[in-house]
């Protein structure tokens, strides 16, 4: 196909987790000569159907031999915990709140 799209879920907080997917170029993606093509992988973190954070990395290839790809991530999981971190902190504080109330 055009596209992929995977989904993982069932992270801890501070939990690292790595995926490796391998591509294939097809010869027929080869249709020009000294040319250059790329696309844009992203990943996106939502917790409880929010969008906590995302990162992109674009890869691309030509007709000349690959090197290393860029890493990802970092950037990405820091705003996820940042983001996870907020929501328990507003959590823990409706619930004090929630406390003091009925306690008057």
């Amino acid at each position: 196909g055009s596209g992929l799209t995977e989904y993982w879920d069932s992270f801890e907080p501070g939990e690292s987790k790595t995926f490796v997917i391998k591509a294939v170029v097809k010869d027929s993606e080869y249709d020009r000569k000294n040319f250059e093509k790329c696309v844009v992988n992203k990943a996106r973190v939502e917790y409880k159907g929010d969008n906590e954070g995302s990162d992109t990395a674009t890869v691309c290839y030509s007709d000349k031999e690959p090197t290393e790809l860029p890493k990802t991530g970092g950037e990405s999981a820091l705003i996820g915990a940042l983001g996870l971190g907020l929501a328990s902190l507003g959590v823990t504080i409706k619930k004090v709140k929630a406390k003091i109330l009925k306690a008057k």
